[in-house]
């Protein structure tokens, strides 16, 4: 749509409504030293870059690959997140110790080295020898790859030493190969084989009742102790690791931190071999129309507030703050359910808890303001002039439960006034046929559902 220009406003917000020699449609071209592309936008002097396939915005320089594109005479450009040749994701997993690679890759070939490309950009060791997943396509990031009896081996041109891991998963350059097995994120585990039986009993007559009327219900004990467990650990592991303090580039994870559970390993188990878990997502939304998990999911986290903020103080907003997700990113009703599994104690208020507003997914003014205003930047918590649905409630959590809610239901995060942190994945769920259905979800909330 040749109507249509990229642009980032004062907020932050990227969106493709912009005018021609518009304000906020104007960049200033650069370069690194790895001669990657760099924009910076001109009025809001913030960057673009590419995360989860959509144009976003940041506060440092983020490296874009130009290609030219074999249809037009325009210029392509992409992200050197994404790959150019490969895309089938991958999780990297060593032979020797049986770890898995910090971060599910693509491997792009090219000029004779390949690239292990991330969604925050490509596996690079940099000359201090210091592993990162935002480089470019200089030197520190090429890798020639090879093949071994145990699966293919990676030596860094930079550097002309092997990629390894260490038995605690950390990333590191050897003199000898070391070898690597590749499983397909692409693909999905067997319903048949590996999913759990649908229970329908998990979801009572009266559940589902509560959810039809308040737009949410608590699932008890949904995820075995063990899973929490380990997913505890998995977190609690990379917060001792200083890449993790980098903010989540997906904007629906806004305000969250980067930090990722392995895909092919917790994060995917919770979802899928939870049989209560997987079960009431099955009974809420039909047998059938929900696949096994194979996507990464929202690790958030609500740290305590300063001491002199006070201790469980009451958590109050007025009835206009809040949101619903897609909200702020153009994005009309994104996926059909939120699941939120907590890890942590929350069986009381102001512990950062979730905030929802019952009912809110059938308020009819809220539907017309959340469609009609969804291409507007403006639109999100901040703007008073959303319908006032009133006071919040807080849900209360122990360790193992999942609030189960709709799409549409309103809600915010809660301000955390304990002395613990709170956290808590969420999960974003789609029907099978989503893509289809959810340009009615306004008008019929009930189409993706069973119940």
């Amino acid at each position: 749509d040749n109507s249509r220009y990229l642009r980032i406003n004062k907020s932050g917000r990227t969106d493709l409504n912009g005018g021609r020699n518009g304000p906020w449609t104007e960049f200033i071209a650069t370069s690194n030293e790895d001669g990657a592309l760099l924009l910076k936008a001109v009025k809001s002097a913030k960057w673009l870059t590419i995360a989860g396939g959509e144009f976003v915005s940041s506060d440092q320089p983020e490296p874009l690959l130009l290609e030219f594109g074999a249809k037009a005479s325009g210029l392509v450009i992409e992200s050197s997140k994404l790959p150019e040749h490969s895309a089938v994701e991958s999780m990297l997993r060593s032979a020797q110790s049986n770890e898995l690679f910090p971060w599910p890759v693509q491997l792009c070939q090219k000029g004779g080295y390949t690239l292990l490309s991330t969604i925050s950009g490509n596996v690079a060791c940099n000359e201090e020898g210091k592993f990162h997943n935002k480089g470019g396509q200089g030197k520190w990031a090429q890798w020639q790859m090879e093949s071994t009896p145990g699966g293919k081996s990676f030596k860094n041109v930079g550097h002309g030493r092997y990629l390894t891991l260490a038995p605690q998963g950390t990333l590191e350059l050897a003199d000898a190969p070391a070898s690597f097995t590749l499983a397909d994120l692409t693909s999905t585990p067997s319903i048949t084989e590996e999913m759990p039986l649908i229970d329908d009993a998990v979801i009572s007559a009266s559940d589902i009742a509560r959810f039809k009327e308040q737009g949410y219900i608590i699932v008890r004990n949904a995820v075995p102790a063990e899973f929490i467990r380990d997913a505890l650990r998995s977190i609690n592991f990379q917060l001792g690791k200083p890449d993790c303090w980098e903010a989540d580039g997906n904007p629906l994870n806004a305000a969250q931190l980067a930090l990722k559970l392995p895909p092919a390993g917790i994060g995917r188990d919770i979802f899928n071999k939870s049989s209560v878990f997987w079960s009431a997502v099955n009974v809420i939304m039909g047998a059938g129309n929900v696949a096994p998990w194979h996507r990464g999911q929202q690790v958030a986290l609500r740290f305590p507030q300063p001491l002199e903020r006070g201790h469980d103080i009451p958590d109050i907003k007025p009835g206009t703050q809040y949101h619903i997700d897609g909200m702020g990113q153009n994005k009309l009703c994104p996926f059909t359910l939120l699941c939120g599994v907590a890890l942590s104690d929350q069986t009381r208020p102001n512990m950062g808890n979730l905030h929802v507003f019952p009912g809110s997914h059938l308020h009819e003014g809220l539907h017309k303001y959340y469609r009609e205003k969804i291409k507007d930047d403006e639109q999100g918590e901040a703007d008073s002039s959303k319908p006032d649905l009133g006071e919040s409630v807080q849900v209360l959590l122990r360790p193992g439960d999942v609030v189960v809610a709709h799409q549409l239901l309103a809600h915010r995060v809660g301000v955390n006034t304990s002395e613990h942190i709170r956290f808590q994945l969420y999960y974003r769920v789609k029907h099978k046929n989503h893509d289809a259905l959810k340009g009615r979800i306004v008008d019929d909330p009930w189409v993706e559902f069973a119940i």
